[in-house]
Parts: C-alpha cells; structure tokens; sequence
C-alpha cells in the first residue's frame, strides 16, 4: 500500500489521521468529506478493522437491536432520518411500510453496514477526500516539523496535519470479572452450563441475557449490580421532548428539584417521563459544563447509575421480558458489590458484599461475564507524549481527555491545541453526555467546522444549509 505521507506545503492536499475505526471514527470522516472543501487525505486507523461497527455496532449479535428507534438514527447532522432512508433504500420500503419502520428498533449490526455505506458515498461525492484504511495499532503520537507522527512501530508510521482520536473507550481491557459477553465461547459450553453470573446491570448485561437465552441456556442468571437497577424502558411510542426547562440552576440539588417538577408537569399533561429525560440530554453538556467540580464530583459519586438507568433505554418490549424473567425466577437480581471472581477448574467462584451488608458471601457458577462496561481512556500509552508536552491532558475527574464541545484537545495552557482532536466517550470527563450517536454526530459536525475554519477550507456549498445553532 502507498504510505500515508501529506505534504505540508498549504496547496497540497490536507493529511487527517483518524485513530479508531468504529461509529465515531466514521461520522468523523463522513463530517469532513461533506464539510472540507480542500483536498484531502484521511487515513482511518483501526487495528481491530470495525469498518464503522466497533464496539457498539460491530461485535453485536442478530439478536442484538439498536436501543433507539431507526429515525432517530443518521450519520450526519444535518441529514436527520438518514438511517431509514438508507433502509428504504437498500429494502426498497415503501410507504406506508416506511412509517412503521421509523418507530422500529432494527438489528445493531445493520449500523456498521450504513456507516460503511455512507462514507464511501461521501468520499465519491465530495471529490476531494481519499481514504486510506490501516490495520494498525497506533503505539505512538509524537511531532515533528512536518505535523503529528503516528508510530505503528519501528519502521512503520504515517503523518499527518491534524489527528482525530476516536476509538470510542479506547482498547477494552481484560476482563475483570469473568469471560468477555462478546467473545464466543466453545460450541456447547453454554447449552452445558447449570448456573451462569453477570457482573454489571446496564445495557451488556442485557446483550448477554439475550445471548444465553438464545443459544439455549433455561437456567437461572444471577445478575450482580452495586444499586440492584436495570435499564429502564423507551415509551410505547415516539414522544415529543419536553420543552426545554431553566438552565441556571446553581447546584445539582437544584437541577434534581426542577427535573423533578417538569416530570409531573408532564405527567399532568398527560406526557411520559422519558419526555422530560429527553430535554435533559438535549442539554446535558451545558448543563454540565456550569456545574462546580464538587457537584461533578457527587454526580459521579451518587447519581451517575440512577442517570444511566434513565437514559441508556431499552426498548419496551425488551424491558417486559426482563420483568418477567425476573418475576418468574429466572432471573435474580443481587444489588451487591462483587469483591472477586476468581477460576477454579472448569467453575467459577465469586465473592460479594450485599448492599448495605458488611457480609461477604460465595457462590460457584459455571459461567460468570464481565457485563461492568467502559471507562473512557485515559491519556498515557499512544497519548503519552503529547500529555508530556502539554499538549493534551486528562478530563475532569480522570475521565477520558480534556476536550471542547466540538472535541478540540485542551492543553495544559486552557487553550485548544491546534489540529488536535478527541471526539465521542473520550470526551466524557469533559460533556459527559457525548456516548450516543445523536451527540456524536452532532460533535464530529462540530469537529469539521473548525478544522475548516482553522485551516480556512470550508465548503462554501454547505454553509447554507448548516443548522442555525451549529456554530
């Protein structure tokens, strides 16, 4: 393959290194395909070669669905629905089927097959962005007179004028507390299975309760979480958000007040709650960006699980079939804090402490999954350099890089450093509310516009139908 190696002269293409090939990686290349009216050179680095899946989308099952429905959906911004165009398309849906598939939750899998999709339709159409794809793992971000340096090893490197860290939470880590939910098993060691374990109550959990189920596991599956709370349900149908509420509360306790008195407003006029939830993350990185460390710090502490089950929705149907398992015994949900999974032969041994219990009490399963999900990485290893420099630092509380909304690395002067970006759960220390695809996108939008005022090269065609409130 022919290196990637942009030259640094103004009129020469502009060389851009995507770190992470999965959802963000892509809706960053999509942004600025439609968005960079200059040449340029994109080389999308993914040494686990997700092709706009990654660990969402890519690794999911085709028993696995999206937790939002299909027209909330798009790759792009400014193109809202773009999920289920391509859908009809691609199935040759036509109304008033297309109606009803807009209030679907479709399979996650179909995700990295759109995302593929539409780059390369974006790439073909704006005439002025060629891709190169590396199956690399980055070791190394260093500088150099020409730009960023990304070290794949000793002798094998590309440059690049700007970089773009989007590998989502970064490589997963080995698991703590058990076997991988997404790594496959040897075939009937789950059908052979007579008590199987969950570490962790959020949305993997559920992927691997589906799973189980599927590949014909009928035991019981103790499900271990530290609050005893599982994700709640989307509304029967699409609701309208509530209208946006005050955004000046000076404390957290406020907030949860206001939050408080709009859920039964919208109760009395007959709207779900999920309504007022809704606004909430509509305004969450503002929301956050006014709050004190000290209340950030609480949020994390005491509040974060109780926002997670709120927001991170599964869909109605899902969320009756948990109920029922559990009901029926099936499933049985410990709110407990595990101490220690450890292996023993061919079992499993776990240790816990239940809620509010100074007791530590053990159990053996024949299966026990690592279900605790992700934190977003942490500068260091790749990133180690540039944090030495400055020129990158930790987010607020230790999460993920320290970004703007629009992703710009913050260095360790306050200011953005220039062609440095950190886009999607990276940034969450920083937004907290960026792990979605709507708020993705809308950042990898973000992202492009101020490379293309950086680098005064914005595509003139598109300033016109930009979203008033983008910029």
């Amino acid at each position: 393959m022919k290196p990637f190696r942009p030259p640094g002269n103004e009129d020469a293409p502009l060389g851009i290194a995507i770190v992470g090939g999965g959802f963000t990686g892509y809706a960053a290349a999509i942004a600025l395909a439609r968005r960079i009216g200059r040449p340029m050179e994109i080389a999308i680095i993914d040494a686990g070669s997700s092709r706009g899946g990654g660990v969402a989308y890519g690794r999911a099952g085709p028993s696995h669905i999206l937790n939002v429905r299909a027209w909330e959906l798009t790759c792009d911004a400014d193109r809202p629905g773009d999920f289920v165009a391509w859908l009809r398309d691609e199935r040759s849906v036509s109304p008033p089927a297309a109606t009803v598939l807009k209030q679907l939750f479709m399979p996650r899998r179909q995700v990295a097959d759109y995302m593929a999709s539409r780059l390369v339709e974006a790439a073909r159409d704006s005439h002025l962005a060629r891709l190169w794809f590396y199956d690399e793992t980055v070791r190394r971000i260093t500088w150099s007179s020409r730009g960023y340096v990304l070290h794949f090893g000793p002798f094998s490197s590309v440059e690049a004028q700007i970089v773009i860290l989007a590998t989502g939470y970064g490589p997963r880590p080995r698991p703590r507390f058990g076997l991988d939910p997404f790594r496959p098993l040897k075939p009937g060691r789950i059908e052979r299975a007579r008590s199987v374990a969950i570490v962790g109550a959020g949305l993997t959990m559920v992927d691997a309760c589906v799973t189980l189920r599927r590949a014909g596991y009928e035991g019981m599956i103790t499900v271990f979480s530290r609050h005893g709370m599982i994700p709640e349900a989307h509304a029967g149908d699409a609701v309208p958000d509530f209208p946006s509420f005050a955004r000046e509360e000076p404390d957290l306790l406020s907030l949860f007040r206001t939050i408080r008195q709009f859920v039964e407003l919208a109760r009395k006029q007959s709207l779900p709650w999920q309504s007022v939830i809704n606004a909430v993350r509509r305004d969450a990185q503002h929301i956050w960006q006014r709050l004190s460390e000290a209340d950030k710090r609480r949020f994390h502490r005491h509040v974060r699980p109780l926002w997670d089950k709120l927001r991170h929705r599964v869909p109605l149907q899902v969320r009756n079939w948990l109920e029922s398992e559990i009901d029926e015994g099936l499933i049985a949900l410990k709110a407990a804090r595990v101490l220690e999974v450890s292996k023993a032969g061919s079992d499993w041994g776990v240790s816990w402490r239940p809620r509010g219990s100074s007791q530590t009490l053990n159990a053996r399963f024949d299966l026990v999954f690592d279900c605790t999900g992700h934190a977003p990485w942490r500068p260091g290893g790749a990133l180690r350099e540039l944090e030495k420099y400055g020129w990158i630092g930790p987010g607020p509380g230790g999460l993920g890089v320290k970004v703007a909304a629009d992703g710009a690395a913050t260095g360790a002067d306050g200011g953005p450093t220039k062609g440095l970006f950190a886009l999607g759960p990276m940034g969450q220390g920083s937004l907290l509310e960026i792990t979605a695809a709507p708020e993705i996108v809308a950042q990898a939008r973000l992202c492009a516009q101020r490379i293309a005022r950086d680098f005064n090269c914005p595509k003139r065609t598109l300033d016109l139908c930009e979203h008033p409130r983008a910029s």
